[in-house]
């Protein structure tokens, strides 16, 4: 048995911990005065400090019914760690699914990505490492922490501490789970959450039925008193049955999404053809609505995803809906892009949504009048959401779930706009469609970048980092690319023969992408747009997306993977060439 006196202990792997003893006496007395999951979390990173230095820390809660992973404490510098379901392709799924600790490199983490048998769920980092916290015979957490500078500052040793701290750690979150139930009746939620989904597995049929009914009966009696003196009551009928429909979908969808009664989960789906039937379900439900619906839908083709997409369905129904209300409104307009985050070579693709509700000529509502969209809507339980809408308040509820950042502006005399930016996991296809080998594949994309390559432009103003960006890139493509140093002279080079490409290195700066952009469409006579790759040390989602923002089709980050930015040439030069496709049409 270890004392917690012990200045320097030996852990049963024989592997000496100096200051153990002392940490694990701290982190109890400590863990025993915090209550919250979070406070305990503080006070185990907060004494494991006093043993090694870890950049970052989390804990994460396993909770079983269902199975579901929930970040009780993170300190992290990239990640913000969203709860999500455990779907056994995460690191730390892997470590509770294994029952045993995990460290793993970022090589080893490739080849995993490379298989499909790992996902990126956040940034991805040099070295990771994990071990689960037990309670008695089950697993209640998985305790972790990643390097994403130094692949050597987590070692074998890391991993024999945190072996050794997690018993005490596994009985402090034990305790504040404990206490949790006790004071606020968290042991109810998973079995309520239970009878709610079982409520509104039948409740939409029970309530929705009638309401059919209703409205087929106003609507044959509308028709047949048309011509009759009572054609003015049946209009009036039909018309509330018609509201009344309205209103319930809006209240059972807001019901169900409050209540968390998600029966789905987000599985692979190929974009492109998911895109074509949302653009065909979206203009179908715009004519019953009145509104004429255009749709611009971007996606090279053949990117498949990790996305719950019939949830993405819905929170665009109820973002539309709010949208129409605004008064006037003879058409909305909605546009997707696809753009690829962090390609290694399994990464994350960035969806965005923007969505206006274009008025009709003289329609606009005039400064001081009332806005019956904007007054506060009060719900049973008390709760106001001021400024929106039923339906924008169930698309609100409808993002946070799916992990989803919605935003929504307007002004007098300008269009009623939303926008919707959520990242999946991409699962990127090296099989040929032959069915051969990742090798052959990846031998598949060089030969057709070798072909380009005299049509690609590096762009990269720091000698330091030049040689290295040219290099990989090369290699990637199998031929030297032209290269520039600056915005100025990659213009002239614009004027000369078509570029199809451009990978541009920056340094955590969007204003240089911005920059490229605009330097891009300045150029006289270019009739299609290069695809712009950028190059960035920053990989915070913050940072990616403000890149993204500013002009640039994809990112890469620094230092460069041979097999990502392979895979980035490729698709830059499929969606170049759908580009000039599209420039060519009658």
């Amino acid at each position: 048995m270890i004392s917690p006196r012990d200045p320097e202990t030996t852990a049963s792997s024989g592997v000496v911990i100096p200051g153990l003893g002392e940490a694990l006496l701290t982190m109890a007395e400590v863990g025993a005065e915090r209550q919250s999951l979070a406070e305990v979390g503080a006070a185990v990173d907060e004494s494991l400090q006093g043993i090694m230095h870890l950049p970052n820390l989390f804990i994460a809660l396993i909770d079983e019914h269902p199975p579901r992973l929930r970040f009780v404490y993170c300190r992290d510098v990239h990640d913000r760690h969203a709860d999500r379901p455990i779907d056994g392709l995460g690191m730390t799924d892997r470590v509770y699914l294994s029952r045993k600790s995990l460290l793993l490199r970022r090589e080893t983490a490739n080849e995993l990505l490379a298989a499909g048998e790992l996902v990126n769920h956040g940034v991805p980092s040099k070295v990771w490492l994990g071990v689960p916290l037990w309670s008695g015979k089950r697993i209640v957490a998985v305790m972790a922490t990643q390097d994403y500078e130094d692949s050597q500052n987590l070692t074998e040793w890391h991993e024999a501490c945190f072996k050794a701290v997690a018993p005490t750690v596994a009985g402090l979150v034990d305790r504040a789970i404990g206490w949790r139930e006790e004071h606020d009746g968290s042991a109810r939620e998973s079995e309520v959450l239970k009878q709610k989904q079982a409520l509104f597995a039948t409740v939409g049929h029970d309530v929705r039925s009638p309401l059919a009914v209703i409205q087929g009966y106003s609507d044959l009696l509308r028709e047949t008193l048309k011509e009759s003196s009572s054609a003015l009551t049946a209009e009036r009928v039909f018309k509330a049955a018609q509201e009344l429909s309205a209103a319930t979908e809006r209240m059972l969808d807001y019901t169900a999404a409050e209540a968390g009664a998600r029966d789905h989960a987000p599985e692979i789906t190929e974009l492109g053809g998911w895109m074509r039937s949302l653009e065909s379900w979206l203009e179908s439900w715009g004519e019953n609505q009145g509104v004429g619906v255009a749709c611009q839908m971007t996606a090279t083709g053949g990117e498949h995803a990790r996305v719950d997409a019939e949830w993405l369905r819905q929170l665009l129904q109820h973002v539309m809906r709010a949208g129409i209300k605004a008064n006037g409104v003879s058409r909305v307009r909605l546009r997707l892009k696809v753009q690829p985050v962090v390609t290694i070579p399994a990464g994350l693709l960035r969806l965005s949504f923007a969505f206006e509700a274009l008025p009709s000529p003289g329609a606009l509502t005039p400064p001081g009048s009332p806005d019956v969209r904007l007054r506060p809507v009060r719900l049973d339980d008390g709760r106001t959401y001021d400024g929106v809408t039923v339906s924008l308040a169930i698309a609100k509820r409808l993002a946070e779930m799916v992990g989803a950042d919605l935003k929504v502006s307007e002004g007098y005399n300008a269009p009623w706009r939303a926008t919707i930016v959520t990242t999946v996991p991409a699962v990127i296809q090296l099989q040929s469609p032959d069915g051969e080998d990742q090798g052959a594949a990846l031998s598949i994309m060089r030969k057709q970048l070798q072909q380009d390559a005299g049509r690609m432009v590096v762009l990269d103003a720091n000698p330091d980092t030049r040689l290295e960006s040219v290099r990989v890139v090369s290699e990637a493509a199998g031929a030297a690319p032209e290269v520039v140093g600056s915005v100025r002279e990659l213009t002239a080079r614009l004027r000369g023969k078509q570029v199809g490409v451009i990978v541009a290195a920056v340094e955590q700066d969007s204003m240089a992408v911005r920059e490229i952009a605009l330097a891009m469409r300045s150029v006289d006579g270019l009739a299609v747009l290069p695809y712009l790759v950028v190059i960035s040390p920053d990989q915070s989602p913050a940072g990616v997306e403000s890149l993204l923002d500013s002009g640039a089709d994809a990112y890469l980050p620094r230092p460069l993977n041979g097999a990502a930015v392979l895979v980035a040439l490729s698709n830059a030069w499929v969606e170049f060439e759908r580009r000039t496709e599209l420039n060519s049409a009658p």
